[in-house]
């Protein structure tokens, strides 16, 4: 069987079992087989519920599905009994009121086929759900399987993430120590600078001074010189 079929079986499954549990829900007042029985349908819904959503996941593991479509073919049977039994109970129609509840349960004489049947509906269920068993074990292998992988996962992009802070945090170090240098560089510059600056201004006054003192010894030279000749 492959998956495609085995999905249209598990369809099946969910479609019918919906149906007996619509049904049997509106006589769970009457026997408490019945309400076992509507609790029964209900964990084999989940069941099949769980296996219809792995095969249609979009990546399958070929041994997982090859499991599960073998059970399911195990199933195909009993599925096929049951569905059997809904259209029965559908053609007998259902008690739509409390007063027809209580005339059909007033009924006795169709109890015990009621009774016959409900047994035949659970035995079925639990074949159905000992056909599952296999596939069940090696869902939850699979699942804690998948749950390790994503652990793994997770921790390795931890480990990523840490590392690549790492690298940052020691690039910070390295920019901050090439600040410092610079940071040192100018210091020590500054004394050079203020030397600079003061070698500037002397040399700065020095071309202003000697001109001047140039100007006033020629013109004081000069002076004498007329007096002299005088």
């Amino acid at each position: 069987m492959d998956p495609g079929t085995a999905l249209a079986v598990v369809s099946l499954v969910l479609q019918v079992a919906s149906g007996l549990h619509e049904y049997f829900k509106l006589w769970k007042d009457c026997d408490e087989d019945v309400a076992t029985l509507g609790a029964s349908l209900t964990r084999i819904t989940k069941i099949f519920e769980h296996l219809a959503s792995l095969l249609r996941a979009p990546v399958l593991d070929s041994a997982l599905v090859s499991t599960i479509c073998g059970n399911v073919k195990e199933c195909e049977e009993k599925i096929k009994e049951l569905e059997q039994i809904l259209k029965r109970f559908k053609k007998e129609g259902t008690p739509a009121s409390t007063y027809e509840k209580l005339k059909l349960k007033s009924r006795r004489a169709l109890y015990p086929f009621r009774a016959s049947t409900i047994l035949s509906i659970s035995e079925l269920v639990e074949d159905m759900k000992d056909d599952l068993s296999i596939a069940l074990q090696l869902l939850s292998i699979d699942t804690n399987v998948s749950s390790s992988v994503k652990l793994d996962t997770i921790e390795n992009h931890v480990l990523t993430f840490g590392s690549k802070i790492d690298a940052v945090s020691r690039d910070l170090e390295t920019i901050g120590a090439q600040i410092h240098s610079v940071d040192s560089n100018v210091l020590s510059m500054d004394p050079k600078l203020d030397g600079l600056k003061s070698q500037l201004e002397l040399e700065f006054k020095g071309m202003y001074v000697t001109p001047v003192r140039s100007r006033l010894t020629s013109t004081r030279f000069s002076t004498i010189s007329y007096s002299e000749l005088a």
